[in-house]
C-alpha cells in the first residue's frame, strides 16, 4: 500500500512487542518510517520519540509489517485515537529542576527529548531523556 502514513503521527496505539503489552503513540519520520513509541521495550530510535523513552519500528507500511523483523513481535496493532502526549515543553535550557530529595540542578542544554543537567559544584550529567529524569523524581522547580 503506497499511502502516506504521516496522518498517524501522534495517534495512540495498543500492541504487543515481544509478548509485552504496550501502549503509546505512533511517530512517523519524514521518510515515512513508522515507529511505535512507548516506555517498555528498546528498539530502533525514532527521530521524534513524542516524550517516550523507546521506539520500535514497523517499517514504512502498516499493512506490510510482516516484511520486517518485528513481524512476529508486534501483534494486535490497533490505532485507538488521539491521546495527550507527555508534557516536556517546560524543560527548557536555563530552567531549574529539583528531585524528590530537594537537590536542585539547572538544565544546561536540551536536544530533542534529552537534557543535560549541571549542578552548583560544577558537575554535569550526561544527556539524559526527560522521561527518565521524571521517573527518577525530577521536576521543574516552580
Amino acid at each position: 500500500m503506497n499511502e502516506n502514513y504521516a496522518k498517524y503521527h501522534g495517534k495512540t496505539y495498543k500492541a504487543s512487542i515481544k509478548g509485552n503489552p504496550v501502549e503509546g503513540h505512533i511517530s512517523v519520520n519524514p521518510c515515512g518510517v513508522i515507529y511505535l513509541c512507548q516506555n517498555v521495550i528498546r528498539g530502533s530510535l525514532a527521530n521524534d520519540l513524542l516524550g517516550y523513552e523507546y521506539s520500535w519500528t514497523i517499517g514504512s507500511d502498516i499493512d506490510s509489517i510482516h516484511v520486517y523483523d518485528v513481524a512476529n513481535l508486534v501483534i494486535d496493532f490497533k490505532i485507538t485515537g488521539k491521546k495527550k502526549l507527555p508534557n516536556t515543553t517546560n524543560w527548557k535550557t536555563g530552567a531549574n529542576v529539583v528531585n524528590k530529595d530537594g537537590m536542585v540542578a539547572k538544565i544546561k542544554d536540551r536536544y530533542d527529548n534529552f537534557v543535560q543537567l549541571s549542578f552548583e559544584d560544577g558537575t554535569t550529567y550526561k544527556y539524559t531523556k526527560i522521561i527518565t529524569l521524571k521517573k527518577q523524581g525530577w521536576r521543574i522547580k516552580e
